[in-house]
């Protein structure tokens, strides 16, 4: 993090211990718990909590997985990038041309920005004193779930902390602290107003807050136009997803003759253009461009089907 600009100038003007000190991270000469969460190397088998669990679900239960990934056990940072990376892989992203860009915009199901300040709310803020606990994130075809152990502090309700009231009530303030120097998280405890700013602002549906059990879970639901159930890509030939694995694996948009060049078997070009118009009636490609000029991409990044 020192090399890649991150540190606040104030703080990297020291060794380690001088690093430490100025985040109080050290207490009688000992590095304190917190320390370990936002910097650790090794956690087990003194620390397990400091763990994530990611996994990704066909349908909307946890019946069947598409994806999943051993207990992860790190530290903040790095629990973070593997996170949103673990999501990036596994949500289905839509594309748009915008008038006047060359390069397609990606439409994630819920905002980018949104998931990655409640998975660092998630990891700030839950309790690190309950050894057997985790973080876990959910993803299923009409939602994304992030919840962790520790409820709401005594006498905060959720309707407070949607409205950024209780900046003051922080269960790690040290971890929190040092997550705000680095602009990792808000000083002023607006983290849950902007990611419900962040949802209504891409059209989604406000997330939802539930605190039970002590556990604390954000629901993030898609939008409802994003909900159907995964395309059933068995169905279609084994041309028709050779033709979608191509526009799926490449972020470049294609003209009827690269198709054709790319494809094992030789087909007439009448025969690729009804292959095309078959995949886009079902909303996996889209076109731009008319007549000779016409280009296909892919509009989806994830389905129920590893195509080869």
């Amino acid at each position: 993090m020192v090399a890649s600009g991150d540190w606040p100038k104030d703080i990297v003007e020291g060794g380690t211990n001088h690093i430490l000190q100025k985040l109080r991270l050290i207490k009688k000469n000992r590095i304190i718990n917190a320390a370990v969460v936002l910097f650790g190397k090794e956690f087990l088998p003194d620390y397990p909590q400091c763990s994530l669990r990611l996994a990704s679900f066909k349908g909307i239960d946890k019946t069947e997985f598409l994806d999943k990934m051993p207990p992860l056990h790190e530290n903040i940072f790095v629990l973070l990038n593997e996170a949103m990376t673990f999501i990036r892989k596994n949500v289905r992203v839509a594309a748009r041309i915008e008038d006047g860009q060359l390069e397609r915009k990606e439409i994630p199901p819920v905002p980018f920005k949104a998931l990655r300040e409640a998975i660092i709310n998630a990891l700030t803020h839950r309790d690190y004193a309950y050894r057997r606990g985790d973080m876990q994130i959910a993803i299923f075809d009409d939602r994304i779930e992030i919840s962790n152990k520790g409820g709401l502090p005594p006498g905060v309700s959720i309707e407070q902390i949607k409205k950024g009231e209780v900046a003051h009530e922080r269960r790690n303030p040290i971890i929190a602290n040092v997550l705000n120097r680095f602009g990792y998280v808000e000083q002023w405890g607006r983290g849950i107003t902007q990611i419900i700013k962040n949802c209504k602002d891409a059209g989604d549906p406000e997330p939802e807050f539930i605190n039970k059990n002590n556990e604390f879970k954000v629901i993030f639901r898609f939008p409802s136009e994003r909900t159907q159930a995964s395309t059933d890509l068995t169905s279609l030939t084994t041309r028709q997803q050779e033709i979608f694995a191509l526009l799926l694996s490449e972020h470049n948009a294609f003209k009827t003759s690269s198709i054709l060049e790319k494809l094992s078997d030789t087909i007439s070009g009448n025969t690729l253009r009804r292959e095309l118009g078959e995949l886009k009636k079902l909303g996996l490609i889209d076109s731009r461009g008319k007549a000779q000029k016409t280009e296909w991409f892919a509009v989806a990044r994830k389905f129920n089907l590893n195509l080869k």
